[in-house]
């Protein structure tokens, strides 16, 4: 199901990116590696959608690999529904939109602050790989800097009623 749900998306979402089928097939399978992990520890809560949560965590994958290798440039196009629009056909449309407000929160905490929280938090790097990904001078920086972006990113959500109301739900 994985290969006939998300895959068509991510491979989209990446040509849209400068990338090509085979990239989108080497990022799809690093991706399903890491959900067999992440379900093995039991780190996945039972609600979650597995097929948001496969675009989404190949999506961020592209990004980091975009960013390391320089040479692709990168767009971010919350907007396009039809990205997301294989991956929400069985799944339920409120855990989607919430997976699309996080992705705007993200957004809107800026590019430095949404790769080191990416990286450390949902890429599981710990902050002394994730200073050196980044070009951080080192690891108290970096936990100085990810203290900072977790502030900014709880003040960006308090002052947004409607992804409050959303989270809720």
């Amino acid at each position: 199901m994985l290969y006939k749900k998300v895959l068509p998306s991510i491979t989209q979402y990446i040509r849209k990116n400068s990338g090509n089928k085979e990239q989108a097939e080497d990022i799809f399978h690093d991706a399903i590696i890491k959900l067999i992990v992440k379900i093995r520890n039991a780190e996945l809560p039972d609600e979650t959608d597995i097929y948001a949560y496969m675009f989404t965590m190949a999506k961020n994958m592209w990004i980091i690999k975009a960013k390391r290798d320089q040479k692709v440039q990168y767009t971010d196009e919350l907007t396009d529904s039809s990205l997301y629009k294989g991956v929400n056909e069985d799944s339920n449309s409120d855990q989607n939109e919430k997976t699309i407000a996080m992705e705007s929160v993200l957004v809107s905490i800026g590019e430095k602050c949404k790769e080191l929280l990416t990286l450390t938090y949902y890429m599981n790097y710990s902050l002394k790989e994730a200073a050196e990904k980044l070009g951080i001078s080192n690891e108290e920086v970096a936990k100085t800097n990810q203290y900072r972006c977790k502030k900014k990113m709880f003040e960006v959500i308090k002052n947004n009623p409607a992804f409050k109301e959303l989270m809720m739900n």
